[in-house]
């Protein structure tokens, strides 16, 4: 809630105003008709004097409490704006680090999928390997039975 001071220094000037109004208009009359009621003419002055001078008191202590108010609300302010500069900063921080994390990530990813691939295909070679060296030896040995049959025959 904002309590505009200015309210209350305007209500504090017009309780002033009033009571020169009405202390101008005595003097008027007294000056027309010297034989009027002075004294108490006087005595009700003094009492509106008196209860604006009040008025006036009451409104600097309102006045003194609600700059006390607006001091540590900006104060707070301050350290708000500076705690909320801080967590966008880390905030920062941390989208730049997860960027980077998710990168790294993605590369180890892809570098997984090429593991596997020449994984994959050192082993299917491996098999044709060992599929070739059967066959090798299957060669080998059909060759050194043909060998002991043409010995024989001849």
């Amino acid at each position: 809630m904002r309590i505009d001071t200015r309210d209350t220094a305007d209500a504090c000037s017009a309780d002033i105003t009033v009571t020169t109004t009405l202390l101008v208009t005595v003097l008027h009359c007294l000056s027309f008709n010297p034989q009027s009621n002075v004294a108490r003419k006087l005595n009700q002055i003094e009492e509106q004097f008196g209860v604006s001078c009040s008025k006036v008191a009451e409104y600097e202590v309102v006045i003194g409490a609600l700059r006390t108010s607006q001091s540590k609300l900006q104060s707070e302010n301050g350290e708000l704006n500076s705690q909320l500069s801080d967590a966008e900063s880390r905030n920062g921080s941390l989208a730049k680090n997860n960027n980077n994390l998710t990168a790294q990530l993605d590369e180890t990813k892809s570098e997984l999928e090429m593991e596997a691939a020449v994984s994959s295909l050192s082993l299917t070679n491996q098999k044709c390997q060992k599929k070739i060296n059967g066959l090798s030896t299957f060669k080998s040995d059909i060759q050194c039975k043909t060998k002991s049959f043409s010995y024989r025959d001849r």
